[in-house]
């Protein structure tokens, strides 16, 4: 019992906070610099301000992509799932997830 509850507890300590944002039209979208690192504005949610990354390197980054861009011209809600906030003097929200509402 007392292994099982060590190794809960350590599992729950070593997880990755992750949180969704409100429904929201994306507004922003926009890719800066070389490396394709893209930032969505949208509601301020958890950790983060108004502002979100999508890493360029994420496996589904260009579906993430494609359905903030159609969200955003068709001016329709989405819903971001975020981990952990990169260090910035904004705390942004690392995008791990997106889907329409």
């Amino acid at each position: 019992m007392k292994k099982t509850l060590i190794a809960l507890a350590t599992f729950l300590s070593s997880s990755t906070f992750a949180a969704t944002t409100a429904p929201t039209v994306p507004k922003n979208l926009h890719i800066y610099s070389i490396s394709g690192a893209t930032y969505v504005d949208l509601v301020a949610t958890g950790c983060s301000g108004s502002r979100y990354l999508l890493e360029s390197n994420h496996p589904k980054y260009d579906a993430i992509f494609s359905l903030l861009m159609a969200a955003q011209l068709s001016d329709r809600k989405v819903q971001v799932i975020f981990d952990k906030c990169v260090n910035s003097p904004n705390n942004q929200g690392r995008i791990i997830g997106a889907y329409l509402k």
